[in-house]
């Protein structure tokens, strides 16, 4: 999670919380690697009174992590920070599954098209139910097993940093 305040070359600034979690897919941050910044919740304004004619000034952007956990297990800053992305990450896990120990066909299409409590869990579905809509069950039942297996082998490190660090 990111903290990213930025300030025009007239005034205003706009501050947006960035969060963003891989834990599922494969997509780690990686040095030389780069990736795009989510700016899509709008941010909230955190300075008035952009003046249109202002000589200007250079814009500013400061960027502070907030929280984070590496491949390792390891982690950065306050974990109690990150609360809403790890309860919605504990929905998605144990809706994951549920999905993955479905027998049947029938029983994973209809798992899979519950509408979970948490819109953002259940936003992390909708990629799932439009690639059943187009590629089909047995993709999406592959991509959920994909998804199950990165998040049990982070489970796995974290469990095995903590017991390291105790």
């Amino acid at each position: 999670m990111v903290r990213f305040s930025e300030a025009g070359t007239r005034g205003g600034g706009i501050l947006h919380t960035i969060q963003r979690d891989d834990f599922f897919r494969d997509n780690e941050i990686a040095p030389e690697k780069n990736f795009l910044l989510d700016q899509s919740h709008g941010g909230i304004q955190t300075h008035c009174c952009i003046n249109p004619l202002d000589s200007g000034k250079d814009p500013v952007a400061e960027v502070r992590v907030i929280y984070c956990e590496f491949s390792d297990g390891s982690t950065y800053g306050e974990r109690s920070q990150a609360g809403d992305i790890l309860t919605t990450r504990s929905s998605i896990l144990e809706h994951l599954r549920q999905l993955d120990a479905a027998n049947a066909d029938n029983a994973f299409l209809r798992l899979l098209a519950q509408e979970l409590k948490s819109a953002e869990a259940d936003g992390f579905f909708e990629t799932l139910r439009s690639l059943e809509t187009s590629q089909g069950t047995k993709a999406t039942r592959s991509q959920v097993h994909l998804e199950l297996g990165s998040a049990e082998r982070r489970l796995t490190a974290m469990r095995t940093t903590a017991a390291e660090s105790e």
